[in-house]
């Protein structure tokens, strides 16, 4: 099948193109492999056209050969579980600011258990000079405000799609 510029246009209808690749050794003007099946070559068989949800790798030597993470998925499981976990970091590769993340709130709740702990020992001591109670409470002032702050730098990245995957590619921001 030649492919005309009528099937072209109709591929990028159909298809909600993402990008267009330029690559100097591209023939595809009989085969859509040239594009690893995720693409539609132009008329002049020097570039693709892939479907929504593929790019191509600077590092790769087929076009349209790298998928998306989807950045929609992350921030569905951010909101409910990501504060505790990082999962929606995880999700899109970004293993080490999930690891921050759970840290984060993982040692700040241990240490916070630590410091009521301390304030209730001395509490019920006879020299209370209330100086751990202070500064367990500006403690958790400063904790809860940076577990928030974290949380929605994490959701609002992840919803306007600005994240780079762990594989250094743009993610895919799709709302079904």
């Amino acid at each position: 099948m030649k492919l005309s510029f009528g099937n072209i246009i109709l591929a990028i209808i159909l298809s909600n193109f993402v990008v267009i690749s330029e690559s100097k050794n591209l023939t595809c003007k009989t085969s859509s492999s040239a594009c690893s099946y995720h693409g539609v070559c132009t008329d002049e068989g020097n570039s693709c056209i892939c479907f929504d949800g593929y790019v191509t790798s600077p590092e790769s030597t087929v076009e349209c050969s790298y998928k998306q993470k989807n950045s929609m998925f992350a921030l569905i499981l951010q909101v409910p579980f990501g504060a505790i976990t990082g999962i929606g970091y995880f999700i899109l590769g970004l293993n080490g600011m999930g690891t921050g993340q759970a840290l984060y709130f993982w040692g700040g709740t241990i240490l916070s258990g630590l410091l009521k702990f301390c304030s209730q020992v001395e509490e019920d001591s006879v020299n209370n000079s209330g100086n751990i109670t202070i500064f367990y409470y500006c403690y958790m002032l400063l904790w809860i405000c940076g577990l928030f702050t974290f949380q929605i730098y994490a959701l609002v990245a992840m919803a306007n799609g600005s994240l780079i995957d762990g594989n250094g590619m743009p993610v895919r921001l799709q709302y079904y």
